[in-house]
């Protein structure tokens, strides 16, 4: 069973993600954090095999989040997806340049997420 991790502030979001996984598998375990430093504590207690991480948040932004993941030895080979509603512009470069493996704009449609979810986990059916 794989693991997920989601590090968004919006709670439409997470609930949106959840629903959306469960269709794409039900196998996969979601783990909610709300913001940067909620997600660093939840970190210790369990670690995924995806990092789905929002940039524009509270307290500590996604670039901040990412540095810190990448600088811990025992975080930095998780993969990290950027999933924002930013287009990127100005944070898609720093954050592949700090180590995210790819940078996605959250859809605006549930198929849009499935896509998202085959590109980064692979087909459930396989």
């Amino acid at each position: 069973m794989a693991t997920v991790m989601l590090i968004d502030d919006d709670a439409d979001e997470h609930e949106l993600f959840q629903q959306q996984l469960a269709e794409f598998d039900k196998s996969i375990e979601l783990i909610s954090a709300h913001d940067g430093q909620e997600a660093l504590k939840m970190l210790g207690k369990a670690i995924p095999e995806f990092i789905f991480l929002d940039i524009n948040m509270p307290k500590m932004n996604g670039l901040q989040v990412l540095k810190q993941l990448k600088d811990d030895t025992g975080l930095k080979e998780i993969p990290v997806y950027i999933y924002s509603t930013s287009d990127g512009f100005n944070s898609k470069k720093p954050a592949i340049k700090l180590g995210a493996v790819n940078y996605f704009k959250k859809p605006g449609n549930p198929q849009e997420l499935q896509n998202i979810f085959k590109a980064v986990l692979g087909n459930p059916n396989e």
